[in-house]
């Protein structure tokens, strides 16, 4: 990912701030995987029922002791962009560790939401998404 990155921002001329990454399912968990591990700092990232990904442990397992540049890249970056949703009956990603991972890492960050939705599996539905990104994107990129 950093290499593509990189590349993006290099081929296109593209400053990292006007990147945004997001991904759906196992795109959220590398979204978010690269938030806590990347050297850049993008524009903002979205994780769309997906989860906090730490490779030490089993999935949605949340820990607080991240590693020390783990810590120290969090603790600079604040002001992050972060938008996640995630419905409340997801049988792939369940609800509840999701949720308690995103408050764990990142209920310090000045824009982080956290949209949570109806009785849907785990899908990626237009509605109500769709409003609640157009709305975050706006605000995140100041428009």
């Amino acid at each position: 990912m950093k290499n593509k990155i990189d590349q993006i921002k290099l081929e296109d001329d593209i400053d990292y701030s006007k990147i945004y990454l997001g991904g759906f399912s196992q795109g959220g968990i590398m979204t978010n995987y690269v938030l806590l591990n990347s050297r850049h700092r993008l524009g903002g990232y979205m994780a769309f029922s997906g989860y906090i990904f730490d490779h030490r442990l089993s999935a949605n397992t949340v820990i607080n002791d991240l590693t020390a540049d783990q810590k120290s890249l969090i603790d600079s970056r604040k002001d992050y962009h972060i938008l996640a949703t995630h419905s409340f009956n997801d049988n792939s990603v369940p609800y509840y560790p999701s949720l308690t991972a995103y408050y764990t890492y990142f209920k310090e960050y000045t824009d982080f939401k956290l949209y949570s939705f109806g009785n849907l599996d785990h899908i990626f539905p237009t509605q109500p998404i769709h409003p609640a990104v157009r709305l975050w994107l706006k605000t995140s990129m100041g428009k």
